[in-house]
């Protein structure tokens, strides 16, 4: 259990944890905010859309089901209070798993999340992958392959567990485990979460990354120099250009995710993660938008600049603008326009 401190003056005092009255409380908390699972945390940097609490497998009822933007299933098994946290719930996640690679397809899985979300399905799947729709093909390759993920949320992760969450991982390479708790805390009328996460080790990370198809900054510019397509001068400038990029994103602590063709710069904004620039490794780069009644005065300030890099032609005015739009090619940029681009990075 974490201990969580507030100082008022001079005096430290302890919040106290309030814990969860039942399971059905916690289902319910992620199934609303999802984004409580920390997916800086997790290889590929997912973003996690619904496709539906309670979700029937032959084996039982998958506490939730969800997608990431690669089409990756991912089970989020929750328990609170349970002692059988430390065997039960292991047996029965590796029996849904089981059950979801066997037994469904893509096109069931993308049928239950439009019975879920209704009408709201495509704007849904905009707001949280940013993408037009789930890919049934990708969703059936990573069911197939096996290429899964099983999350342990609890509001206490025993030792036994993390250590069993340890040892699968580097066993396993097709399925991805976390143990994730998350505790809260009463302030006056407010409630604090504290998240916790336990996963694969960093030597783990890396075998499992080259497994799921994703690129490291290396893969990403060796990618760039077996090009067909680019010039010498135009990988020349391309390579550069990611670095210089990288380098700063780092520095400022901005978030990199690495996709299988693509890394994706995010910034915390209102103590969220707000996805903002897209790179590929064909040149193309995109700014992401977010909703717009989502948008502070900070990043309604970036979008005005960036709309001078990547001509966006003043889309990110038009509220029904939540998509990514602008693409160019990053290496065809010009040397103003690219100046532009690092000093936006530089403010963030």
């Amino acid at each position: 259990m974490k201990k969580l401190y507030l100082q008022t003056g001079a005096t430290l005092s302890t919040l106290d944890e309030s814990k969860f009255e039942q399971e059905l409380v916690l289902q319910e908390l992620l199934e609303q905010y999802p984004e409580l699972i920390p997916s800086e945390e997790i290889i590929g940097n997912p973003s996690f859309f619904l496709i539906q609490r309670e979700f029937s497998v032959s084996t039982g009822y998958i506490d939730h089901l969800f997608i990431d933007q690669m089409m990756v299933p991912t089970i989020v098994e929750t328990k609170v209070n349970n002692p059988e946290i430390r065997r039960k719930i292991i047996g029965q996640g590796y029996e849904y798993l089981t059950s979801l690679s066997f037994e469904l397809t893509g096109k069931q899985i993308v049928e239950s999340a439009k019975q879920y979300w209704k009408d709201r399905y495509l704007s849904e799947v905009q707001r949280k992958l940013d993408l037009k729709e789930l890919n049934v093909k990708e969703i059936d390759r990573n069911l197939k392959k096996p290429r899964l993920r099983l999350i342990f949320a609890a509001d206490f992760i025993p030792r036994e567990l993390r250590k069993f969450v340890e040892f699968i991982n580097s066993a396993s390479r097709g399925i991805d485990v976390y143990a994730v708790q998350l505790e809260q805390f009463l302030l006056d009328d407010k409630k604090i979460f504290s998240v916790s996460c336990w996963g694969p080790t960093e030597s783990v990370v890396h075998d499992k990354s080259v497994s799921f198809g994703l690129l490291s900054r290396e893969e990403f510019i060796n990618k760039i120099n077996s090009s067909q397509d680019l010039t010498p001068s135009e990988k020349e400038i391309f390579i550069q250009r990611v670095n210089e990029i990288l380098d700063i994103a780092e520095e400022r602590h901005l978030s990199i995710g690495w996709g299988t063709k693509s890394f994706r710069i995010s910034y915390s904004d209102n103590d969220s993660a707000k996805k903002m620039l897209e790179f590929y490794c064909n040149g193309n780069s995109w700014v992401i938008f977010v909703p717009f009644e989502e948008r502070s005065l900070a990043l309604k300030e970036i979008y005005s600049q960036l709309d001078s890099v990547f001509d966006l032609q003043k889309k990110h005015l038009d509220p029904k603008s939540q998509f990514k739009m602008g693409t160019r090619n990053l290496y065809a940029l010009s040397n103003e326009r690219f100046e532009l681009l690092i000093s936006v990075l530089k403010t963030i």
